[in-house]
């Protein structure tokens, strides 16, 4: 089916979240949700691996594990590989996380003042950086495109798929890969004031594409994205 020059279409889905593999199981746990005993919590190792991910947080180490699931669902990376079959500045990064780094700002933070910087790891210090998810994420598959990291609210999961969507659009790259990822500790039930079974602690990811590059290189379309709208009271409607 050929589309049109300028739609963006989804190739690639991922997921890194407990008791759910596929977004069909997704879809029905949402549908039908499930009472007894909870998951057990998405074993990163299993997809990942250990090495390498000694001093990644765990939000970091959930993105990588959802985006390497996209990417590999889109066919841009083969099943045994990391690295992209497409040129790197040809994808770009998008990734959404209010809070899921937030431990490691407040250990730092405080480590700095109760001591001093010296007392700072090296090898732990950048995960106190907003980006640190999209970065890394970047690194890890050589996507060398454009790299935003979004921390706005309840909405920042979508407006990372429109600003992922967006880039496709303007023709800044020919495909994105879109993150969104929580976790829960310490420090974010504190803040919110909610215990850990209330929280979430996963990722998911999407490959949205160009659908004219997406039909060149034979890759199936799932879904079509609309138009998107963003203004004051939105977040209401978002749980």
């Amino acid at each position: 089916m050929t589309r049109g020059t300028g739609e963006v279409v989804v190739t690639g889905v991922g997921l890194a979240l407990p008791g759910a593999d596929t977004p069909e199981a997704l879809l029905r746990r949402t549908a039908c949700p499930v009472t007894g005993p909870a998951a057990e919590p998405f074993d990163t190792a299993a997809r990942i691996g250990r090495r390498g991910h000694r001093y990644k947080d765990r939000a970091t180490r959930l993105a990588l594990c959802a985006a390497l699931d996209a990417l590999r669902n889109a066919q841009l990376i083969a099943s045994d590989g990391e690295e992209v079959t497409v040129p790197g500045d040809t994808v770009g990064v998008v990734a959404s996380s209010n809070l899921g780094n937030l431990d490691t700002a407040c250990l730092t933070a405080a480590a700095i003042a109760e001591r001093s910087a010296v007392d700072l790891s090296p090898m732990s210090l950048p995960n106190a950086s907003s980006n640190v998810i999209a970065s890394w994420v970047a690194i890890r598959h050589g996507l060398r495109g454009p790299n935003l990291m979004l921390c706005n609210g309840a909405t920042s999961g979508l407006d990372a798929v429109h600003w992922g969507a967006t880039l496709v659009a303007a023709g800044r790259v020919r495909r994105a890969v879109v993150i969104g990822v929580e976790t829960h500790n310490a420090v974010v039930e504190d803040l919110l004031g909610r215990s850990a079974d209330e929280l979430l602690d996963g990722a998911a990811a999407l490959v949205v594409e160009g659908a004219r590059w997406a039909e060149a290189r034979g890759a199936r379309a799932a879904a079509a994205l609309g138009p998107y709208e963003r203004r004051a009271g939105l977040s209401g409607c978002v749980a």
